[in-house]
């Protein structure tokens, strides 16, 4: 799952904390994309949030996780 051997504890658990954040925004945003699929400030939120997951995943050096975030900016750049 880590790219390095070993990581500090702290910051792969505030890493998580964070990451759970993001993931909820999005999902608010996504049920707002589905009554409206034109709001683009909810397109640019979820866009946000997999960008910071994916920023900070790299940093970490979580490629896993990194590479399904950058998936996901993909689909929404479609």
């Amino acid at each position: 799952m880590f790219d390095e051997p070993s990581h500090d504890a702290g910051l792969v658990a505030d890493f998580i904390a964070e990451s759970r954040e993001h993931l909820e925004n999005a999902d608010v945003q996504l049920l707002e994309l589905e009554t409206d699929p034109k709001q683009d400030e909810a397109i640019n939120a979820v866009f946000r949030a997999f960008h910071t997951i994916k920023g900070v995943s790299g940093l970490l050096g979580l490629a896993d996780i990194q590479k399904l975030a950058h998936e996901c900016e993909t689909l929404l750049d479609l």
